[in-house]
C-alpha cells in the first residue's frame, strides 16, 4: 500500500483468496523460468549436423514434437528476421537464426527456420 497527500491509505494490489495469489505466484514463477530458459545461451553450442530438440516450454510450432530430434543445417548470423506477419502475431519479427531438418511422414527431410533460442542440443537416445 501507499499513502497519498491526505495520508490514507491506496489498495495498489485488488484482494483476492490465498488461491488467487498462490495461482499469481505459480504463473510469475513459471513466467521467470522461461524467460530464463529461452536466454540461457545453450543454442550457442549448435553447429551444423548436429541433433537439437525443443527446450522444455518453448516449442511455437506444431512440428516437431518435443523430445523429437531434429538436424541443424544451418546457424544464420545475423539471423534472419520474420516480416511476413503482423504485429498482432505470436511470429511477429521472430529472429529465424537456425535452419533444421526434420523427418517427414514419409520419412523425407523438410527444413524449417525457427528461432534458435528455442532450441538446444539433443539429450535423448542416440545423442553422442
Amino acid at each position: 500500500m501507499a499513502n497519498n497527500e491526505r495520508g490514507t491509505s491506496l489498495m495498489l494490489v485488488a484482494p483476492g483468496t490465498d488461491e488467487q495469489f498462490e495461482a499469481e505466484r505459480k504463473r510469475c514463477g513459471a513466467l521467470t523460468a522461461l524467460y530464463e530458459r529461452l536466454n540461457n545461451g545453450h543454442e550457442r553450442r549448435l553447429l551444423p549436423s548436429m541433433l537439437a530438440q525443443w527446450k522444455a516450454g518453448l516449442k511455437n510450432r506444431k512440428h516437431p514434437d518435443y523430445g523429437e530430434p531434429v538436424v541443424v543445417l544451418e546457424v544464420l548470423s545475423p539471423p534472419l528476421i520474420d516480416a511476413s506477419f503482423e504485429s498482432g502475431s505470436a511470429y511477429f519479427r521472430e529472429p529465424l537464426g537456425i535452419v533444421v531438418g526434420l523427418l517427414d511422414d514419409d520419412f523425407g527431410l523438410s527444413a524449417m527456420y525457427a528461432d534458435a533460442r528455442r532450441f538446444e542440443p539433443y539429450a535423448g537416445p542416440g545423442a553422442s
